[in-house]
C-alpha cells in the first residue's frame, strides 16, 4: 500500500495536467513522507540537493557552455 498511494498519486497529477518533474518531485516526496515519516523526508529534501550540486563532474557543465 505504500507504493500504491505515491504511483497512483503521480497518475493523478499527470491526469490532471502537473508537468512531469513536478508530480515526481511531489509524489516521491509522498513517498519519502509515508515511508519514513516527516523528519526523514525533510532530512533528505535537505542534504541531497546540496550533494548533488556539489559533485565535481556536474561543475563541468556550465563551462561547455560558456
Amino acid at each position: 500500500m505504500t507504493i500504491a498511494i505515491p504511483v497512483l498519486s503521480l497518475f493523478a497529477f499527470l491526469l490532471i495536467g502537473v508537468p512531469v518533474g513536478f508530480a515526481l518531485a511531489l509524489a516521491g516526496g509522498l513517498g519519502l513522507l509515508l515511508h519514513g515519516g516527516w523528519e526523514a523526508m525533510a532530512g533528505i529534501l535537505q542534504t541531497t540537493p546540496y550533494a548533488s550540486a556539489a559533485s565535481f563532474v556536474l561543475t563541468s557543465i556550465p563551462m561547455f557552455i560558456l
